[in-house]
């Protein structure tokens, strides 16, 4: 292995340009690191420059994963001081950075803020106090007041590339001191690639007479390579013989290149070169396929209309192969949504590309895509009309699953009859929805997220699971008598609260009396009580479970009294789950009252992360500090009320 040079500055020295949290003292230090003979990595701190002070870790250090990563926590990037007029982001239950002198010098610890102590002054000269409780050094667990001065925001992100390179290191160590197969279970669910293949045959020198992995029969073969991903799974293919072809046989083809998407989200230059890729790994493997019958064709990229005539030919593929399983997910990557009128148009006929966007009926003489021995269909970011979907529906008797998202043309769904199979259906951000109605067939679960439509639900006896994304009251009126005959039937129910004190009348939720698990999103963006809500739960006498999700970007807290809600027994409610708990009044009441009622309740889980995070580096920062604050206010406020016996859960 080669030798890596440290990073140097331009004098020739270590650049220190990271904070390391020594071993010695849990404390903070401005340092550098320098990778020696691919073997050892040196800490060196910038005030102890004799290097009397360095630490140094061989690979030998680390025996197990847990180690590497609580190493590599004590790496960050340069912590920042706060600015006097970034006071108020320095928040209760966040872990800080702050100065603690001891024997005449000046050391930096983790804290956690306990408390703040607001006070009016000048933007440029805080005047605040903080109450930090100290997680390291010879405060330990003690609690001192600071100023703003004091504190500094630990900084997340990559470490140093040197300090990486060593971790990989570390994990090819530990990656290969662990078997290919352990003896229990008999089969790992998850395999990693290069070094996986070259120890299915020692290596790609010949086979061994003794070679116990190519000795197994060949269904076991394919049960441990189906556990890889199916680019590797296709590589097998040139170790031997006995694997050229082995992956043909498999019957699960899955082209996901998420993870690629995830990587290039705002390069649309690499982006085309990955699809680029992409195709030709989806085209090379189809033309090498040779079996008869395909169960699973999945397909996940970044696609749009331009591409219609690439994957028509994917698609006449699984049609030829009998698919049973076949998704489509074409969603755009990134924060912006792709236009649907920009969608790939699924085909009435796929010879003919002319007749794509047929809204009615087509005549006898054209031939529509049959999918006989179909039984699950994803369509995401695909376009269908109605059209296309009663004839999907009429040529595909077998099928089971349907799931269409964002998809233009869908206006007015009608589905109803004994002749139909399907059991699950979900129909989410579909723009120009209008009506829905579903009739006289064994439909068991039903899921619709998107605008207000007019949706009617009778004579669905098999009916279990209802899901209704944006709210009971946001559909058009009367919608609990249109779907009434449903609900003694229904066991499992959720819905999306926009704004509670406005969207939703108690007095019109009916008795559900075998709704046993009941699923809430509720827009919780002020610090309002959402008692009212919690009390759902009394049209539901049978509830075992209660679910929670509240939403929230940049939630309000205010100081008010807690409220105790009406006194409601219920007697089989076991487990409550509360998302997205942030250490409001609202939340503290929504606890108690349950805690109050629910005389059988085993478990309170608590998941104080955000529900409504988006996805760039400025909010997801303001997000991982909220959470943090969210889950300390957790613990300090729910663990004195929750009673011996019932589990309390802070995630």
């Amino acid at each position: 292995m080669h030798t890596l040079k440290p990073i140097l500055s331009g004098d020739g020295k270590v650049s220190y340009n990271l904070d390391y949290r020594s071993k010695n003292d849990d404390a903070w230090y401005t340092s550098g690191v320098v990778l020696e003979n691919g073997k050892w990595l040196r800490v060196k701190f910038k005030d102890f420059k004799s290097g009397d002070a360095d630490e140094v870790f061989s690979m030998g250090n680390f025996s197990k994963h847990d180690e590497l990563e609580e190493f590599l926590r004590r790496f960050c990037p340069v912590s920042v001081p706060v600015e006097e007029n970034e006071c108020s982001t320095v928040i209760e239950g966040m872990t800080v950075c702050a100065t603690y002198k001891v024997d005449g010098s000046i050391r930096y610890f983790d804290t956690i803020v306990d408390g703040v102590c607001c006070k009016e002054h000048k933007l440029e000269k805080c005047v605040c106090t903080y109450l930090l409780c100290w997680k390291h050094g010879l405060g330990e667990g003690t609690v001192t007041a600071q100023s703003i001065v004091d504190i500094c925001f630990i900084m997340s992100g990559a470490p140093d590339p040197r300090v990486t390179d060593f971790a990989k290191l570390v994990m090819e160590k530990l990656s290969s001191q662990s078997s290919l197969i352990p003896k229990t279970p008999f089969l790992s669910r998850k395999i990693s690639s290069n070094q996986t293949l070259n120890k299915l045959q020692g290596g790609r020198r010949g086979l061994k007479s003794n070679d116990f992995i190519c000795q197994l029969p060949e269904d076991v073969l394919l049960v441990i390579i189906s556990l890889l991903s199916l680019k590797d799974a296709v590589v097998t293919g040139s170790l031997s013989t006995r694997w050229r072809f082995l992956w043909c046989k498999l019957h699960k083809l899955e082209f996901d290149a998420g993870e690629t998407l995830n990587n290039i989200i705002t390069d649309r230059k690499l982006l085309r070169e990955a699809q680029f890729k992409f195709f030709k790994q989806v085209n090379d493997v189809i033309e090498s396929y040779n079996q008869t019958v395909i169960q699973h064709f999945r397909i996940r990229f970044d696609l749009y209309a331009g591409k219609a005539e690439v994957i028509d030919k994917w698609l006449q593929f699984a049609a030829d192969k009998k698919v049973e399983m076949l998704e489509l997910d074409f969603m755009k990557h990134g924060i912006k949504i792709r236009d649907p009128c920009f969608n790939y148009d699924f085909p009435l006929r796929l010879s003919d590309r002319n007749i794509e966007h047929l809204f009615e009926l087509p005549s006898s003489a054209f031939a529509v895509v049959e999918l006989i021995s179909l039984k699950k269909l994803v369509l995401k970011s695909v376009n269908v009309s109605n059209a296309i979907l009663e004839e999907l529906l009429i040529n595909s008797p077998q099928l089971e699953v349907l799931c269409i998202h964002r998809s233009l043309y869908l206006m007015h769904v009608e589905i109803g009859g004994k002749a139909f199979n399907l059991k699950h259906l979900e129909i989410t951000n579909c723009c120009e929805v209008e009506s829905i109605y579903l009739y006289d067939f064994n439909l068991i679960s039903f899921i619709y997220n998107g605008q207000a439509i007019d949706l009617g639900l009778t004579d669905l006896p098999k009916l279990k699971e209802l899901d209704i994304g944006r709210g009971l009251a946001r559909l058009k009126t009367n919608v609990f008598g249109k779907i009434s005959t449903c609900f003694s039937y229904i066991q499992v129910l959720s819905f999306k609260i926009g704004q509670p004190k406005q969207s939703l009348i108690l007095a019109s939720i009916p008795e559900l009396p075998n709704v046993k698990n009941l699923r809430l999103t509720i827009g919780a963006y002020e610090d309002d009580s959402l008692l009212e809500v919690a009390s759902l739960a009394n049209s539901c006498p049978s509830l075992e479970a209660f679910l929670i999700k509240l939403l929230w970007i940049s939630p309000i807290k205010r100081r008010r009294d807690i409220r105790r809600g009406a006194t409601r027994p219920h007697e089989h409610l076991k487990l409550v789950e509360i998302h997205g708990y942030y250490g409001r009044g609202s939340d503290v009441e929504l606890v108690a009252y349950f805690v109050d009622n629910a005389v059988a309740l085993k478990e309170i889980l608590i998941d104080p992360r955000c529900q409504a995070r988006k996805g760039t580096p400025t909010s997801m920062r303001f997000f991982n500090m909220n959470e943090k604050a969210a889950q300390y206010s957790a613990k300090r406020q729910l663990q004195s009320i929750t009673p011996r016996g019932v589990k309390l859960v802070i995630l």
